[in-house]
């Protein structure tokens, strides 16, 4: 079984909300329903990054605002 590459959603603040594994990313401009102390809480998409990791992986830190 392949492990997927580990992502990052995070505030446009840099605050980590959360951290997510899988192959999907979420794209500019689309809502996340977010599980945060918790409560479940709306998002909207409002940039992603890409870095190359050292094991030759994408990780995305996918930005958010409250939606």
């Amino acid at each position: 079984m392949a492990q997927h590459p580990v992502h990052r959603i995070c505030l446009t603040s840099w605050e980590l909300l959360q951290v997510f594994h899988g192959p999907v990313i979420p794209r500019q401009g689309e809502l996340l329903l977010l599980e945060k102390d918790g409560r479940e809480s709306k998002y909207r998409v409002e940039r992603v990054m890409y870095k190359l990791t050292s094991h030759d992986e994408l990780m995305a830190t996918v930005f958010v605002e409250p939606a």
